[in-house]
């Protein structure tokens, strides 16, 4: 367990709601993308190129995603934040999640613009797959929260809180 004083627990408890609330949204919006296809009339083919074109650009948001969250959370970047307070460790990794989220956000409509610009709806389906996968991605975890607020108060990150010894 995670031991953080009351004023941190009220920050981190704040800001991961916010963070999750906004995170939900994206979620919900990427859903909404793939309950269009079903919805939407099947637009006439247009341009068939592009199609193959939106796969490779949801590859590399993918990809761009997990990088992010990988620099942004990273250890050092996590110490760096530490060193100006527990208010900008909880705004490095909210924004971690929202960027995160918004890139998978844009992936989900990016399938709904090609499906409604190529007629195909494999196109749609992929995308927002995708994107439902990475908003789960970034959504913010609790515990990992927990863990970096209480190291950036005196801890150190490289250990786990629970094999430190003593107060």
């Amino acid at each position: 367990m995670n031991h953080l004083s009351s004023a941190d627990q009220k920050a981190l408890g704040g800001q991961y709601r916010k963070t999750s609330l906004i995170l939900a949204a994206f979620g919900a919006t990427a859903a909404v993308c793939l309950l269009l296809t079903w919805l939407l009339p099947r637009p006439e083919l247009h341009d068939p190129s592009l199609g193959r074109w939106s796969l490779f650009v949801a590859l590399g948001g993918g990809l761009g995603v997990v990088t992010l969250r990988r620099l942004m959370l990273s250890r050092p970047s996590l110490r760096r934040a530490g060193r100006r307070g527990v208010g900008a460790v909880l705004g490095t990794l909210s924004w971690a999640a929202i960027l995160g989220g918004a890139i998978a956000e844009a992936i989900a409509l990016l399938g709904l613009v090609t499906y409604l610009l190529t007629g195909e709806t494999a196109y749609s389906w992929r995308l927002g797959v995708i994107g439902l996968l990475l908003v789960i991605y970034s959504f913010p975890r609790r515990g990992e929260w927990e863990r970096a607020v209480a190291a950036s108060e005196g801890g150190d990150p490289a250990v786990p809180l629970i094999a430190r010894k003593g107060p």
